[in-house]
């Protein structure tokens, strides 16, 4: 197949912001260099513009319902994810499998920019309720139902530590939506050794 005829879509919350949309931004120059076709789908333009809600915090219709209709029309051949937890959410995992299951030949991607597969906090961190300092939690995935509402996963307290919870917990600890990934690339020793 002629590389002007694969078709990539990158997904990522934003268009302009830090690093992981450097990242991207040099990743889809890069692919476009070499020939290949290249879309992008992200949520809002930079994290400033971006307003959520508690419930589309946790699961966003809107953004799923967008991605499907991308999908159709573009026809991706691969999918390459990079951040996608604060304004997509992992709706658009559920996309991607409505999508694989029609098109089994297509390869999904993630670049873990941080943690969030494995624990609510994407820095693998909690803020102790007493101390209030910042605690690392142990690599790999957070396992033990008690600590993930028990602890605290965000420095701006209870109610966003809770919307993290519910997030990830509805996503990865009930319905394992990251099965649709076929590959997630790593930064760093460290954190391949955890996922």
């Amino acid at each position: 197949m002629n590389r002007g005829n694969i078709r990539i879509l990158y997904i990522n919350d934003f268009l302009n912001g830090g690093g992981a949309e450097v990242v991207l931004s040099q990743l889809m120059d890069g692919v476009r260099d070499e020939g290949f076709s290249v879309e992008l789908f992200y949520g809002e333009e930079s994290n400033a513009s971006a307003a959520v809600n508690p419930f589309s915090y946790i699961y966003s219709r809107k953004y799923r319902n967008k991605l499907l209709k991308m999908l159709w029309e573009y026809k991706p051949h691969v999918i390459h994810i990079l951040n996608y937890y604060h304004i997509l959410t992992p709706s658009i995992l559920d996309a991607l499998k409505v999508w694989k299951n029609e098109n089994p030949g297509t390869q999904v991607i993630h670049t873990a920019h941080d943690f969030h597969l494995l624990c609510p906090s994407s820095g693998l961190t909690s803020y102790p309720f007493c101390s209030g300092r910042l605690k690392r939690e142990p690599p790999g995935r957070i396992q033990d139902r008690a600590s993930l509402w028990l602890k605290r996963w965000d420095h701006r307290g209870i109610l966003y530590s809770s919307l993290k919870a519910a997030q990830w917990a509805a996503a990865y600890r009930f319905s394992q939506k990251d099965a649709v990934i076929d590959t997630i690339i790593c930064p760093g020793r460290f954190m391949f050794e955890s996922i």
